[in-house]
């Protein structure tokens, strides 16, 4: 596949890597709370929770909602109960020990589940991804 037929695609990623949401807001929080090596830690925990779905969506088990509406009902709670998490931590966080707040394990922790359990993720690779493959 060549550079022009991925260039709307490459522009599409980016543009919903920059789109307001709890995810941009745990990886910018992070930086700012814990200093640089929480920050990368935290990006590359999002990373790998995205390539996840990204690998699902892709491998064609991507039938989640349809087959399996349960399973992402779970996820979706899981992920609501994550968000309260972070909330009532953003609202305790001054009082906690500074080295708590530096440590990379946290930012990675909060990086993937932020992405792991955001099933919408997986919803907007497969409208990405299903113009590449015959139904």
């Amino acid at each position: 596949m060549e550079f022009a037929a991925l260039a709307p695609i490459l522009v599409v990623l980016v543009l919903g890597a920059m789109s307001p949401g709890p995810s941009l807001a745990v990886l910018l929080r992070n930086p700012m709370e814990g200093g640089k090596a929480r920050g990368v830690s935290c990006g590359v925990g999002h990373g790998i929770g995205f390539g996840i779905y990204a690998f699902v969506a892709i491998a064609g088990i991507a039938q989640l909602k349809a087959s399996a509406s349960e399973a992402a009902t779970i996820l979706e709670l899981a992920g609501g109960f994550f968000f309260i998490i972070l909330a009532a931590m953003m609202i305790k966080g001054s009082d906690e020990e500074l080295e708590h707040k530096h440590s990379s394990k946290r930012g990675f922790t909060e990086g993937f589940l932020i992405a792991f359990l955001n099933p919408k993720i997986l919803f907007f690779l497969i409208a990405i991804f299903s113009q590449f493959f015959p139904t």
